[in-house]
C-alpha cells in the first residue's frame, strides 16, 4: 500500500484537529524554550507538585480515552510538523498540560535506567493511576523513577 503524503492527510483533518494542533505547536515550542534555555527550578511548579504516593487502580471513562487518543495524536503530529524538536520530556509535558486543561488529571514521571554500554538513559512518562497514558506501557518497570509529578 503507498503512502498517502502529508499534504494530503493534512487536507482530511477537521477543524478540531487543527486547533489542537496549534495548540499542540505552541505548547511544544513553549516547553522546549523552557527545558533549553531555564534551569528546572526555575519553572518546575508549572508542572505540579512532587508526589509520593502510590498509584491506585483507575478506570479510564470512555470520553476520557477519546480525549486521551486525540491529545496524543494531534501532538504527534504537530512535533512531526515542526521537525520533531520535542522528544519524551517535551512530549510528555505538553500532553500532561493539554490533558489537564480538558479535565483529565495525570502525573509526571521521570526515570532513568542503565543501557547496554553502562550509560545513564533518562525518560519521562504520564501516568493517570496506574495506567500509563504517554512513554510506553513498560515504561514504569524498566526504569527507575526518580520523581513523580502531579
Amino acid at each position: 500500500m503507498k503512502k498517502q503524503p502529508i499534504i494530503k492527510k493534512m487536507a482530511n483533518l477537521t477543524w478540531t484537529d487543527y486547533r489542537f494542533m496549534a495548540e499542540s505547536s505552541f505548547w511544544l515550542l513553549y516547553t522546549a524554550v523552557l527545558i533549553h534555555f531555564f534551569p528546572l527550578r526555575w519553572w518546575v511548579s508549572w508542572i505540579g507538585k512532587e508526589r509520593n504516593d502510590e498509584n491506585n487502580p483507575v478506570d479510564l471513562s470512555t470520553d476520557e480515552q477519546k480525549i486521551i487518543a486525540r491529545v496524543r495524536k494531534n501532538v504527534f503530529r504537530a512535533n512531526k510538523v515542526l521537525l520533531k524538536p520535542a522528544r519524551c520530556f517535551g512530549l510528555a509535558l505538553t500532553i500532561k498540560r493539554m490533558l489537564a486543561r480538558r479535565g483529565v488529571q495525570s502525573s509526571l514521571h521521570l526515570g532513568v535506567q542503565k543501557d547496554s554500554a553502562g550509560a545513564l538513559q533518562a525518560h519521562a512518562w504520564l501516568m493517570k493511576g496506574d495506567v500509563v497514558l504517554y512513554g510506553g506501557k513498560t515504561a514504569p518497570g524498566k526504569f527507575t523513577q526518580l520523581v513523580s509529578l502531579s
